[in-house]
């Protein structure tokens, strides 16, 4: 085996290393978060997505960035991370003016993560009656 090929297996175990670090840093945020749901759930709360308070813990991430990513690439992760995290927590549902592959279901996706569950449906007025309905925790219209 060469000296080239002898660094790459090593920057790859490396690169194993952190992989594993990093899912279980994950997996510990979002024990965490199980245990907010709980917390929430003993004061009574039936709240469990606080937009404020996802705002502000990306614009936080935003400001400690130091790169290599830039702040939209390591807010999008975070975002993702704490979608995932808000689903163990309670499962959102989320209605969109339908159907797939809409602009409407990307801003869904892009403002909730992918953990959440995206409801297409026909009509605005069918978007806000869904959540009316509690069918849907929160509905993306689009605004013109």
């Amino acid at each position: 085996m060469s000296e080239d090929e002898n660094k790459l297996d090593e920057l790859r175990l490396k690169i194993d290393q952190l992989d594993q670090k990093i899912q279980t840093l994950i997996s510990e945020r979002v024990a965490v978060a199980g245990d907010i749901a709980k917390a929430k759930i003993a004061e009574g709360s039936t709240v469990f997505y606080r937009p404020e308070r996802e705002a502000q813990v990306l614009r936080r991430i935003r400001e400690r960035n130091e790169g290599p990513l830039s702040d939209e690439q390591i807010a999008r992760l975070m975002r993702e991370i704490m979608s995932a995290s808000l689903a163990a927590e309670m499962p959102l549902t989320v209605a969109y003016l339908g159907p797939e592959g809409t602009y409407t279901q990307a801003a869904v996706l892009k403002h909730f993560g992918h953990a959440v569950t995206p409801r297409a449906v026909n009509t605005i007025a069918a978007v806000f009656e869904s959540v009316g309905r509690g069918d849907s925790h929160y509905g993306v219209v689009p605004v013109e």
